[in-house]
């Protein structure tokens, strides 16, 4: 078992901290054979946003006082009944840089230092389930396709155009670093091993809001993920490329195909697909009342792109909207089947963690997407220390 050390950081408004602490901490200790969350945290009070940002950094950087498998708690309630102020900013970008996981628990949308605060008790256990996420818990699994052999590298990619910041100086717009995120996630069996075998890195990409050139990038970060967790013989490689535009595939897959293939070749004879996956798709999928969208997990292939093969998962289908499919391009295939592969598309929109049901992509896609977001919004996307998080998911 891994004891969590909290680092807690709270407003010196907020009130019943030890409870509040408590309760998400017999929460996640009652899930997790792993894991378990210390008795007792180290306490900072905090008095407004400067204050805030101020210990926080002093406090990371004092490494003397730092203990062994840190995590940060923050108890705040932004001013103005925000969802997140400054310090948010500052805590993520200042965490990354220097290795250190953090969860915040926000006072404006539940005061939960009030007994008996409405859905207190739910948002709370939701949080113990995202610390142990960031951890590197396995809270659920779906199976995937038997044909597909193991171990399999699964890889997500996807990109973030920043949008553009007023500079009050010059009076202009600027540009923003957009950044690329890759998440290559390894399956060794078909069972829930408890720990996620996971490796995530971000590049970013100046100004530019292209989304091709990842070639180089997409195979550093393989060939460092199997060092890093360990992948000495991997059968098979699935790659889901999100943020491609139509008029961009055929560039992109070049490149990118040739990046994944070279860090592959020393590894044996591994099967590798590489896919696109598009969401932002003119076509719609109905029942045949017309009324309402098709179920979750409805196929659709006999909609062909004119150059690759092509099929459409409806990965949701909320009650109260019609929500899009997504199309998959397979870009290159050394399968001989697509079942196999739209068998385990479907699966890996399973294996989502921060969400109990399917999401519209594949799970390191989406982990891809939340990583490139997350990163996105900082100062200095730059600074991040990949190697700390090795295993650990600290965007989600």
């Amino acid at each position: 078992i891994t004891d969590i050390n909290i680092i807690l950081f709270h407003h010196r408004n907020i009130s019943n901290v030890d409870k509040v602490y408590n309760t998400i901490r017999t929460a996640l200790n009652g899930m997790s054979r792993t894991f378990r969350l210390a008795d007792r945290p180290i306490i900072y009070e905090v008095s407004n946003e400067t204050d805030h940002q101020n210990k926080f950094v002093g406090s990371i950087q004092e490494e003397a006082n730092v203990p062994q498998n840190p995590f940060v708690i923050d108890f705040h309630r932004p001013q103005g009944g925000g969802k997140s102020d400054d310090a948010y900013k500052v805590v993520k970008q200042e965490g990354a840089k220097y290795g250190y996981m953090s969860q915040f628990v926000n006072w404006v949308t539940c005061d939960h230092s009030r007994n008996g605060a409405r859905n207190s008790d739910a948002i709370l256990k939701a949080i113990a389930r995202n610390i142990l996420i960031k951890c590197g818990q396995m809270i659920w699994w779906a199976k995937i396709p038997d044909s597909i052999p193991l171990p399999c590298v699964t890889v997500g990619v996807d990109l973030y155009h920043a949008p553009r910041r007023y500079n009050p100086e010059t009076r202009t717009m600027e540009s923003r670093t957009s950044v690329a995120a890759i998440v290559v996630q390894v399956i060794n069996s078909n069972t829930d091993e408890g720990i996620n075998c996971v490796f995530s890195r971000t590049f970013c990409r100046g100004d530019t809001r292209h989304e091709s050139g990842l070639g180089n990038s997409l195979g550093q970060t393989i060939e460092q993920a199997m060092e890093k967790l360990q992948v000495r013989d991997p059968k098979s490689c699935v790659v889901w490329r999100d943020g491609v535009g139509e008029t961009q595939i055929e560039e992109v897959a070049e490149g990118e195909i040739a990046g994944v293939r070279e860090a592959l070749k020393n590894h044996g004879d591994v099967k590798l697909a590489f896919m696109f996956a598009q969401k932002r798709i003119n076509t719609k999928l109905f029942m045949e009342s017309g009324m309402h969208a098709m179920p979750a997990g409805t196929l659709v292939k006999g909609l062909q792109d004119p150059t690759y093969p092509t099929f459409y998962l409806q990965g949701t289908s909320p009650p109260m909207s019609t929500a899009k499919p997504v199309r998959f391009i397979i870009a290159d295939s050394d399968f001989g089947e697509t079942d196999d592969l739209i068998s385990m598309t479907w699966s890996m929109c399973n294996n989502y963690l921060n969400w109990s049901g399917p999401v519209k992509v594949p799970g390191p896609c989406r982990l891809a997407h939340k990583l490139a977001e997350h990163v996105g919004i900082f100062d200095n996307p730059e600074n991040i220390n990949h190697n700390s998080f090795v295993n650990k998911l600290y965007y989600t």
